[in-house]
């Protein structure tokens, strides 16, 4: 990147997009940052793209980008921000970086309650919440929903916390290990994005991942498979008849999943697993048998 530079926003993205490409990166992150450096939408990067880009904005857009390249530092993490579901996030180091696949597990969840799969003011409860983003956006697009969100850890929470005071999302935040948040509580759908990297696939992480991410958020013990095998083993305690359990899982671990869903719940639940738009196997779909909670607002 030049440390001398009189040009466009145009010029400046052009320049960061062949300077990451040459080094092995997307040439996406140069658009992305771009406009979260300047607090656009794609709207106004097409009103101002050719506007001449001030030095002191293009001084902080370069050593971004060198840094991105240098240290393979997410761009998020230099906003500390992240878009999910069309919202805007603030993401902290203590946090996983929302992902564009775990938006599929919201539309899941909505469809649900769009057919009335689930009662209109359904009770859910958001396993390992992080940035909150799955459980906020949930409210958002649902308002009736009550939405429950729990983390083993505390700056998670205060970073869900903070999403949801900006986003005008009501939802209760509890801290604490899977079910022990919630002991004695029932749920008409749990949602949850676990940990599930087992350590023997390090090796295949991306850089960036590894390096600045949490692994609390990431890696799981018995080769990724540990929480699933708590989720599942408790399910029957916390989901009530008629609910459903969806959680995001590793491309190759639907069909161990689905072993285990057979083995250890009772005869009234089924089991699926749900692909993503690559086809890669996503989602665990857990369905316990019975009428779903009538709240006398099920939709017609």
């Amino acid at each position: 990147m030049n440390k001398v530079f009189n040009g466009s926003y145009r010029e400046a993205l052009l320049g960061a997009s062949s300077f990451l490409r040459e080094r092995g990166f997307e040439e996406a992150i140069a658009y992305h940052y771009l406009l979260g450096l300047m607090d656009w939408e794609a709207s106004d990067w097409y009103r101002q793209q050719f506007q001449a880009m001030p030095a002191a904005d293009y001084a902080t857009y370069a050593a971004g980008i060198q840094r991105i390249a240098r240290d393979h530092y997410p761009y998020q993490y230099l906003l500390g921000e992240a878009y999910f579901y069309r919202y805007k996030f603030k993401v902290t180091s203590a946090t996983l970086i929302p992902r564009q696949e775990t938006e599929l597990l919201v539309d899941r969840a909505k469809a649900l309650y769009c057919r009335g799969a689930i009662p209109r003011q359904a009770e859910v409860l958001d396993i390992g919440t992080g940035t909150g983003a799955i459980a906020i956006s949930l409210k958002k697009e649902c308002p009736d929903l009550v939405l429950t969100a729990t983390d083993l850890s505390e700056e998670a929470l205060a970073v869900a916390e903070a999403n949801a005071r900006n986003l005008e999302a009501d939802l209760r935040l509890v801290q604490g290990d899977l079910y022990q948040a919630v002991l004695g509580e029932r749920f008409d759908l749990i949602v949850s994005n676990p940990p599930y990297i087992g350590c023997q696939e390090l090796e295949e992480v991306a850089e960036d991942v590894q390096r600045y991410e949490p692994d609390l958020a990431l890696f799981a013990e018995a080769e990724g498979y540990a929480i699933y095998y708590r989720l599942i083993d408790e399910l029957d305690t916390y989901l009530r008849p008629g609910g459903y359990l969806i959680a995001e899982i590793g491309y190759q671990q639907g069909d161990r999943l689905l072993a285990y869903c057979k083995d250890q719940l009772p005869a009234n639940y089924q089991a699926q697993i749900e692909k993503d738009f690559a086809g890669h196997d996503r989602f665990l779909v857990v369905s316990k048998e019975g009428a779903p909670r009538n709240d006398g607002n099920l939709p017609k």
